[in-house]
C-alpha cells in the first residue's frame, strides 16, 4: 500500500515564536520601504502637477497620483495588520517567558522549603534551644544575685571605711590635742617667772 500511495511525510515542526516574529518584522520593514517609495512617487507627481500648464495633463497626473495613493493606503493597512500580528506573537512570547520564570521560581521555592525543613530537623535540636534558654535564665538570675551581693559588700565596705576614717581622724585629733596640751604645759613650766 505504501507503494501505491507512498509514505506519509513527516510533519515539519511548527515555527518558533521568535522565528515567526522575525519573519513578520521583515515583512513590516519591506512594506515600510514600499510605502516610502510610493510617498516619493507622490511627491514627484505633486511637483509635476504644479509645473503642468494644461488641465488635461493635470488631470492625468492627478489620476496617477490617486492610484499611487490607493496603493500606499493598501500597504499601510497591510503593514498595520502585520504589525498587530507581530504584537500578538510578542505578547504570547512574553507570556510563555513569564510562565517559565514562574515555574522556575516555584521550583526554587519548593527546593528552599525542603532544604529549610531538612536543616531544621537535622541541625536544630529543640531540646538544646530550651536548655540554652533555661541556662540563660539561670545565668541572668545568678548575675542579678551577684550584682546585689557586690553592691551590699561595697556599701558595707564604704561604711566601714568611712567609720574607720572618721575614728582614725577623731583619734588623730585627740592625740594632737593631747600633745598640744602637753607642749603648752611644758612651755608654761619652762617659762621664767
Amino acid at each position: 500500500m505504501n507503494r501505491v500511495f507512498g509514505k506519509k511525510k513527516a510533519k515539519a515542526p511548527p515555527p518558533s515564536l521568535d522565528k515567526a516574529a522575525a519573519g513578520l518584522g521583515d515583512r513590516v520593514n519591506t512594506m515600510d520601504q514600499k510605502i516610502n517609495s510610493l510617498e516619493n512617487e507622490l511627491r514627484g507627481y505633486k511637483e509635476k502637477m504644479k509645473k503642468a500648464k494644461s488641465p488635461a495633463a493635470k488631470k492625468q497626473l492627478q489620476k496617477r497620483a490617486m492610484e499611487v495613493l490607493k496603493r500606499k493606503r493598501m500597504y499601510e493597512q497591510q503593514r498595520d495588520t502585520v504589525a498587530g500580528q507581530q504584537f500578538n506573537i510578542d505578547q504570547a512570547s512574553f507570556g510563555i517567558e513569564s510562565a517559565k520564570a514562574n515555574i522556575e521560581t516555584v521550583a526554587a521555592m519548593k527546593a528552599a522549603n525542603t532544604e529549610l525543613k531538612r536543616t531544621m530537623k537535622k541541625d536544630l535540636n529543640i531540646d538544646e534551644v530550651e536548655d540554652i534558654a533555661d541556662g540563660k535564665k539561670e545565668t541572668d538570675e545568678t548575675m542579678r544575685s551577684l550584682t546585689r551581693k557586690t553592691i551590699d559588700i561595697f556599701r558595707r565596705f564604704s561604711c566601714t571605711c568611712s567609720q574607720t576614717w572618721q575614728s582614725s581622724w577623731t583619734t588623730l585629733m585627740k592625740s594632737m590635742k593631747h600633745w598640744e596640751e602637753i607642749l603648752l604645759h611644758q612651755i608654761t613650766l619652762t617659762k621664767p617667772i
